[in-house]
């Protein structure tokens, strides 16, 4: 890799490398740098998908609507539970789907606010926001995305309160996502 001009340039004064040097940590400040989310690309062979997780990762399996067993990874950080898995039902993905939603809204006592379709890596799917409440009172909302390729649904979550998640760590995690 190369060194950027500016540091290069033994001309240069100690006044325009302190400014790099300044620029420099102002963007790491943004949120993609922020510690809080160490993004690591997980595999998940079985799933047949990959994304990144912002930090450690753990795996659980439960019963999913309609019978299927629900397999998850999910990492947490800044407060927020972040989440993608994948269920395989035997009478198609698309049959389920509402009822996966429904599921999420159900665990926040929540109500959909947006839901309109969505793609990854051209497999179709919606996308949804519910707003509701945690077991403590407190505001939780819900982001989600649902795909489907035949038998299997995938489902990516991040639970969390209200606007806890600058909208760029959404996207760098609900952008990573890529079905194989």
């Amino acid at each position: 890799a190369q060194l950027p001009a500016i540091i290069m340039d033994r001309k240069t004064g100690r006044r325009e490398f302190l400014r790099f040097l300044a620029s420099a940590a102002a963007v790491c400040a943004l949120p993609g740098c922020s510690p809080e989310f160490d993004w690591r690309e997980l595999h998940a062979e079985e799933g047949r998908f990959r994304i990144l997780m912002p930090g450690r990762w753990k795996q659980t399996s439960g019963p999913a609507p309609g019978g299927a067993m629900l397999t998850l990874w999910t990492a947490e950080t800044r407060g927020a539970l972040f989440g993608a898995g994948y269920a395989d039902f035997a009478d198609g993905a698309s049959a389920h789907l509402q009822a996966m939603i429904d599921g999420l809204g159900r665990n926040i006592q929540g109500r959909l606010n947006e839901d309109r379709e969505d793609h990854a890596a051209g497999t179709a799917g919606r996308a949804v926001r519910i707003e509701g409440m945690a077991p403590d009172g407190s505001a939780r909302q819900i982001q989600g995305r649902f795909y489907m390729r035949g038998q299997r649904l995938y489902q990516l979550v991040v639970i969390s309160q209200p606007k806890a998640v600058p909208d760029l760590e959404l996207e760098t995690f609900f952008g990573s996502f890529k079905p194989y």
